[in-house]
């Protein structure tokens, strides 16, 4: 039998197609359509406008079809919970767990697609209502129950703060106080300690000071670096390695080049992930006791909000120096603001940009497809111009 919903599932899409082939029909197949009036005649539509399977008040998806074909098992309903909080968030009912699984499908489905999302997913909901699979290497309520240990933390602290201040002791001895590879690893360590929300968060602080703070870059070059950072696998944040072998290349000392280019990625690479595990190790044991911790929540929504404003500063930094050759910065006695020259915009750049915007946001399609596509237009508009 064939069920039809929405492109670009999200949480409540994908449960209610795990929930329909473990109840309903075990050989479902499923139709992505952009609009309703594609669905077709012989398929049974869910989760979409003016369906009987969809929304009734107040209710998910997910709720309505336990209600249609009257589904009573209480984990099911347990379930439901979780999915009506992760796709309506109206604080109807105590599920914790639903921010985290709205996340999870939020970044799936940014980089592959509805099909994929269903088979990511299925393990998740799966695992939910007790349904066989191997048991954990590590049980559930250890991790949520297990005490923290004031002497434990002592021990994971000590031990973190030698591996991470040793090799930058060693640098400064060697190559003295006022090196480039000094700079490095006590700049990239305070912004492991300072920064919240990711790579993007903390790349506009890197940005900014790495470009008219210590000069070991222009903007150009920030802006090729974040764009490899972004095509290449691995973590964002590897940008900061791209700055400090630049940085290191170009103020080698009596090093060679080489050499030095190497040294400065290797220590950035180090100062900049130790310190994430001290704060996991340390912080592991008290995660489950914080999130109820209203104070703490408070706290952290706002530094979320301030998080997102950070990353917006960081699209209005690499965006002028992107689609002109040419900018300059104009003061207003505490403002700052950068100007672009009009007569030095970059049409090809410009073209590219308005594509991706164009596949993302209106085609709705992957970061990954986007991305590949991008890559292919700015290659053939080099070749040709």
């Amino acid at each position: 039998m064939k069920w039809a919903t929405r492109q670009g599932i999200h949480i409540d899409r994908a449960a209610c197609a795990w929930l329909i082939r473990r109840e309903i029909d075990a050989g479902a197949e499923f139709v992505f359509v952009a609009d309703p009036a594609q669905v077709p005649g012989e398929a049974t539509g869910f989760d979409m406008r003016g369906v009987d399977l969809g929304h009734h008040g107040g209710d998910c998806s997910f709720e309505t079809i336990l209600r249609r074909y009257e589904l009573t098992d209480p984990v099911l309903w347990r379930i439901a919970e979780i999915v009506h909080e992760a796709d309506l968030d109206d604080e109807r009912y105590d599920a914790p767990e639903a921010p985290g699984l709205d996340v999870v499908l939020r970044g799936l489905s940014m980089v592959v697609g509805d099909e994929e999302i269903l088979a990511l997913t299925r393990p998740l909901l799966r695992n939910g209502d007790g349904d066989g699979g191997p048991e954990p290497l590590i049980s559930d309520d250890i991790l949520h129950h297990e005490p923290p240990s004031p002497r434990r933390g002592a021990r994971v602290l000590a031990a973190g703060l030698v591996l991470w201040g040793a090799p930058l002791a060693a640098v400064a001895a060697l190559t003295g106080t006022g090196s480039v590879f000094t700079d490095q690893g006590l700049f990239f360590s305070g912004t492991a300690l300072v920064t919240f929300g990711g790579a993007y968060a903390v790349l506009s602080y890197v940005a900014q000071q790495a470009v008219q703070t210590y000069g070991w870059l222009n903007p150009g070059e920030m802006v090729r670096g974040l764009a490899l950072a972004e095509t290449t696998p691995g973590p964002l944040i590897m940008v900061v390695q791209f700055v400090a072998f630049v940085g290191a290349y170009r103020n080698p000392g009596d090093l060679d080049p080489w050499a030095a280019a190497l040294l400065g990625a290797l220590l950035t690479t180090w100062v900049t992930f130790v310190p994430c595990f001290i704060f996991i190790f340390l912080g592991a044991p008290y995660v489950e006791r914080l999130r109820g911790n209203s104070s703490i929540s408070a706290a952290l929504t706002g530094i979320t909000a301030a998080v997102v404003g950070v990353i917006a500063n960081l699209a209005v930094y690499f965006a002028p120096h992107t689609l002109f050759r040419d900018t300059h910065t104009t003061d207003w006695g505490p403002v700052h603001l950068l100007i672009p020259d009009p007569a030095t915009w970059r049409p090809t750049a410009l073209a590219i940009t308005l594509a991706a915007l164009t596949m993302i946001f209106l085609l709705r399609w992957s970061v990954l497809r986007t991305l590949g596509i991008c890559a292919v237009l700015g290659l053939v508009a080099t070749l040709i111009w």
